[in-house]
């Protein structure tokens, strides 16, 4: 039987109303940067997307995400080159997921899961999971297909490949 990775006396605590006043703004798991692959990042906003929604902390203001620190995959865009056009590592790579500038939202109106819930949610089981990671997730053909399903929607809507590198893929390949 799988046991719940969200503590219950913790989710008792959490201020609902207040947090659904607020944009959620969608951070990495800052101590893997070095050692996870690139799908781990698309991973991270999956999970938290898909906790939020569950949970029902997604409100009227539109979530955003936030990712600008250097990495493997990115180096860190100080504030002048982002003046003079340059992006964040989810910007360079992907479709934004709302239409909202990061930089023009006050902190006040800014929420996030701690680093620890990020991870939690990266691992529970009713998230999209990219690898088995646990005794339940055998990866069989049906374990793959119900990852798949449950990914499908969360891609649809949040995450998008940036067409600029669909365009270079498919002349590359085609």
């Amino acid at each position: 039987m799988r046991c719940h990775p969200y503590p219950q006396r913790k989710l008792e605590t959490v201020d609902v109303a207040d947090i659904r006043s607020k944009h959620l703004r969608i951070r990495s798991v800052q101590r893997w940067f070095y050692g996870c692959g690139f799908f781990t990042f698309p991973m991270f906003v999956m999970a938290q997307l898909s906790a939020a929604e569950r949970f029902g902390l997604v409100g009227d203001k539109k979530p955003f995400v936030y990712m600008p620190e250097s990495h493997h995959y990115h180096n860190c865009v100080n504030e002048t080159e982002l003046e003079k056009g340059g992006t964040h590592f989810w910007e360079k790579w992907f479709e934004p997921i709302s239409d909202l500038d990061a930089a023009k939202i006050p902190e006040e109106d800014v929420w996030e899961f701690s680093q620890e819930t990020i991870v939690t949610a990266y691992y529970d089981p009713q998230t999209v999971h990219e690898y088995p990671y646990s005794p339940y997730d055998i990866g069989t053909q049906e374990w793959m297909d119900m990852e798949r399903r449950k990914a499908a929607p969360l891609m649809e809507k949040f995450v998008q490949p940036k067409q600029s590198l669909l365009k270079e893929a498919k002349d590359y390949y085609y």
